[in-house]
């Protein structure tokens, strides 16, 4: 199950652009945060990816309704 969750974050963070690695060894090309911070990161970061989502998805909503 680990595995799979890993796995999951992984293509989850590259899919939003956050550069993490597996551990503090693997280093992307930019600097990034050591890892028990990115995950808090990738969260604040995906959450602002979220909004922005549903926003859009209730603007899109009331052009409909009122269209």
């Amino acid at each position: 199950m680990n595995i799979v969750r890993n796995k999951f974050f992984l293509l989850l963070a590259r899919t939003i652009d956050h550069r993490v690695g597996y551990d503090d060894t693997e280093k992307p090309d930019v600097p990034v945060l050591p890892v028990k911070y990115a995950l808090a990161s990738f969260f604040f970061r995906f959450t602002l990816v979220l909004v922005n989502f549903v926003t859009c998805m209730f603007i899109i909503a009331n052009i409909l309704h009122h269209w």
